[in-house]
């Protein structure tokens, strides 16, 4: 019988990637977004492992992990949390709260395959990943990676639905400056920091990153401008990438 995995991640982009790539090694996946669909999954199915994203709306992470040990106390499946930032505690912070292994994004296809395959063995993998510096506008490492676990449709419409999804919070992000909404900024540029970081997207998924600490810092000058450089990082992505990978 194949393993069940459950991924939570309220970022279908998110969810998109992990179900191409772990599609390759003969597990049923099930994915949500949310925590409360989640907690409503776990009670109709037996997980073999779940992988939670942290920063989701209404529910959290951590609210969806203190919820499933109240609602499902012996609920066994081993909890991984997923995040693109975990601030100045470190993993200790996940651990403490009872997930099972912390995971820092962006995820890169051999290492989320490794990590899986070694929870469902029973085998725990300590790995963790950090944004490549290339400032190619794709790292073809990372669509090369992507490539040996899914099919060419699905790498186009990651790709596709990324340009989509980010013009959306492009334009939201020129209206939050505006009302100077930092939390829901911070919230945003995650997003993209993570989604762009999986991709190999990586000169926005750096400055999107430093720019999110800067800004968890209180450091906010120049951040229109910042995130106009970050726009046309984005811009030069949008005129290039069908091109690149021969979409």
């Amino acid at each position: 019988m194949s393993k069940k995995i459950l991924i939570v991640d309220d970022n279908g982009i998110n969810r998109k990637y992990a179900k191409s790539v772990l599609s390759k090694i003969g597990v049923d996946i099930f994915d949500v977004d949310s925590g409360r669909a989640a907690l409503n999954l776990m009670g109709k199915h037996s997980f073999d492992l779940v992988l939670m994203d942290i920063q989701m709306p209404e529910m959290d992470g951590f609210q969806t992990l203190e919820r499933v040990k109240i609602d499902y106390p012996n609920f066994k499946a081993p909890i991984l949390a997923i995040t693109a930032f975990y601030g100045d505690d470190g993993k200790s912070t996940f651990l403490d709260a009872g997930f099972d292994q912390f995971i820092q994004k962006p995820i890169k296809p051999d290492q989320l395959i490794k990590i899986v395959e070694g929870w469902l063995s029973q085998e725990q993998v300590i790995e963790e990943w950090t944004i490549s510096k290339n400032q190619e506008i794709i790292d073809k490492s990372v669509y090369n990676e992507i490539k040996k676990y899914a099919r060419g449709e699905d790498i186009n419409d990651l790709y596709s639905e990324f340009e989509e999804e980010s013009t959306v919070f492009f334009e939201r992000l020129n209206f939050l400056i505006t009302s100077k909404n930092y939390p829901e900024i911070l919230s945003t540029l995650h997003v993209i920091k993570g989604n762009s970081g999986s991709l190999g997207i990586n000169e926005l998924a750096s400055k999107a990153e430093k720019l999110e600490a800067d800004i968890r810092s209180n450091v906010t000058l120049d951040l229109r401008e910042r995130i106009e450089e970050l726009e046309r990082i984005f811009g030069r992505y949008k005129q290039e990438y069908k091109q690149l990978l021969n979409i």
